[in-house]
């Protein structure tokens, strides 16, 4: 079988005030694309199929748009609910759409929704498990089986114990929470992350080992392409940059080959180029990972402003991509972003090198803050803002408005 792994599709999302519906669109096209030419049997999309629960009517057009296109060329689609949907809109007529191979699941029942398949090695079974928010998750928990839980990873936990999960059979799980490896994320290249959970809509970390059952989890969540311990539990990343922070990700969508079960599902990586075969005649799983064209790229510049609007930096990329302009000038200056925009139209933020390093000075600062007397912070400060130290005057001055307001 063979499966396209996509998620986080965030359909309707705005970034800085810019309108991300044609990027959006740019990438769809190239997932129904791949599909197309890679004969996939299904696309999963790992949550958050909007990008808030009442998502604008050019939103829900696009979505119609691309799930007719899969529908039309006999695929089928596997969309679970995320953080950022609404269960009840995008779960609407789902035992009609399921007729024609939309399988749509936004809220637990009894049990797991479970789709069956049978190939040349024997069974598949694709379970879909929803997010839910912890007090939901607890509700749900406490009421189907009585059990009291503290957490979301105790939730998942409670929910698969009650499934029954035929380890002869290969088993695929949909899914969307902030999975870790003993609180830690592996990238593509290997090297170990600690992500907090602040940066990730503050969800509760959730063990990878709490899927042991599953030959391959395919995870929404996360915008970055990574692989979550040592088992095939896989996030495919999100098709668009949707934040500034993302501006080194290359976005990517994975195409897995599930093949004869075996021990240790060994799992072989692929990289894959659109238009090239894919060797993934393999005993157990091929992954095969596709990195996105952008239509309009998310790129971080710095230097000073006489210097980024130069010909030779401006030509040297696509000055229609959307810019996060660091600058390295010392001195104000005038209209900066305007100066900016002549030649890179699409400007999405700009911030000074300069104020970083104060920033960061003090955060070290306000540290050290019971350590010393008002008079060293006052010293310290103006030596971080001017990079001089405070002559007798200013001191004065500062002694002064310190004795009088009495802060000694």
């Amino acid at each position: 079988m063979r499966l396209l792994h996509t998620g986080d599709l965030h359909i309707g999302k705005n970034l800085s005030e810019f309108s991300l519906l044609e990027d959006q669109r740019f990438c769809l096209e190239q997932i129904v694309s791949a599909a197309k030419e890679y004969k996939v049997d299904g696309v999963i999309i790992a949550g958050d199929l909007y990008d808030r629960s009442v998502p604008p009517a050019e939103a829900v057009s696009l979505v119609d748009e691309f799930v007719t296109s899969l529908i039309d060329s006999g695929i089928a689609i596997y969309c679970i609910s995320g953080n950022h949907d609404s269960p009840e809109r995008i779960g609407f007529a789902n035992a009609i759409l399921e007729k024609k191979g939309f399988y749509i699941d936004s809220q637990l029942g009894q049990s797991l929704k479970k789709i069956e398949y049978d190939d040349n090695y024997g069974r598949i079974n694709i379970y879909m498990l929803p997010f839910l928010r912890e007090p939901l998750m607890r509700d749900y928990c406490k009421r189907t089986f009585d059990t009291e839980i503290a957490n979301y990873e105790e939730g998942i936990k409670c929910i698969l114990s009650h499934e029954n999960i035929d380890k002869s059979e290969r088993n695929i799980l949909i899914t969307h929470y902030f999975v870790t490896d003993s609180g830690k994320i592996v990238d593509f290249d290997g090297v170990m992350q600690q992500i907090e959970e602040k940066d990730l809509g503050g969800l509760g970390n959730v063990d990878a080992s709490v899927f042991k059952d599953f030959d391959y989890v395919a995870l929404g969540h996360i915008h970055g392409f990574m692989r979550i311990g040592k088992q095939n539990v896989y996030y495919s990343g999100s098709p668009v940059k949707y934040s500034l922070r993302e501006y080194k990700q290359e976005k990517s969508f994975l195409i897995v080959d599930i093949n004869e079960k075996v021990a240790d599902m060994t799992t072989h990586h692929l990289e894959g180029k659109v238009g090239e075969d894919i060797n993934a005649d393999k005993k157990g799983m091929t992954i095969t990972r596709f990195k996105f064209k952008a239509l309009h790229d998310l790129r971080r510049i710095e230097g000073k402003l006489e210097d980024l609007i130069s010909d030779e930096v401006v030509n040297a990329a696509n000055p229609n991509d959307y810019i996060d302009a660091v600058l390295l000038d010392e001195g104000d200056l005038y209209d900066p972003i305007g100066k900016l925009r002549t030649v890179y139209p699409n400007v999405m933020h700009i911030s000074y090198k300069r104020d970083e390093k104060v920033n960061s000075e003090l955060a070290n600062l306000e540290e050290g803050l019971e350590e010393g007397t008002p008079l060293d912070v006052f010293k310290s400060f103006f030596k971080y803002v001017t990079d001089e130290d405070a002559d007798e005057t200013y001191v004065k001055i500062a002694e002064e408005i310190i004795d009088e307001t009495d802060i000694s």
